[in-house]
């Protein structure tokens, strides 16, 4: 038997406020199967601490107004977090 994934991530300030995360959440739960795994993600950009993918959490968190991953880390350590999968993308802003 194949097991399948796709992961699915964009930067979190596309997500504020307009309701976009919470509908792909429903479609990518819709697509779940024994043999299929979607995973939603985003990518927390702070412009002077770096890029970070993070995947499989029930909400996002907004870089702005952050000048450090403080917030990022506070955030990850609650418990409805427990699950949570961060992968550092790239430094800063102009870095790749």
């Amino acid at each position: 038997m194949f097991f399948y994934f796709f992961a699915l991530t964009e930067h979190e300030y596309v997500w504020l406020g307009n309701g976009k995360y919470e509908k792909l959440q429903q479609i990518s739960a819709s697509f779940q199967s024994d043999n299929f795994l979607p995973i939603l993600g985003f990518e927390y950009s702070n412009l002077i601490a770096g890029h970070y993918v993070v995947l499989n959490t029930n909400t996002f968190k907004s870089s702005w107004g952050d000048l450090s991953p403080d917030d990022l880390y506070s955030w990850l350590k609650k418990p409805e977090q427990k699950d949570a999968l961060v992968i550092f993308a790239h430094p800063g802003f102009h870095f790749y």
